[in-house]
């Protein structure tokens, strides 16, 4: 399941429904993955844009692995798509 900036921003808040979505997700087995775009606008709020975020933005990429969450790349994830396809 990708996520989305404001769950990590919320996991850095350390709000108690954020932890318990990932927790319950992760125990049912679910791969909670963070798609590029969410690293890149995190990257943004933590070096770039000086805001009330950019702790949370900090945070969130330091604890990402902590919380068993997954970085991916969107070229790895489109060449495992295409072969789930037979060719036509």
């Amino acid at each position: 399941m990708a996520l989305d900036t404001n769950l990590l921003f919320d996991l850095a808040a350390e709000k108690d429904f954020a932890h318990a979505f990932r927790e319950v997700y992760q125990e049912r087995g679910y791969s909670l993955v963070v798609p590029p775009t969410v690293i890149q606008e995190l990257t943004y709020y933590a070096l770039v844009k000086q805001c009330a975020e950019t702790p949370l933005a900090l945070k969130a990429l330091q604890q990402m692995r902590a919380w068993g969450l997954t970085p991916f790349d969107l070229k790895s994830w489109a060449t495992a798509s295409r072969s789930n396809f037979p060719k036509s």
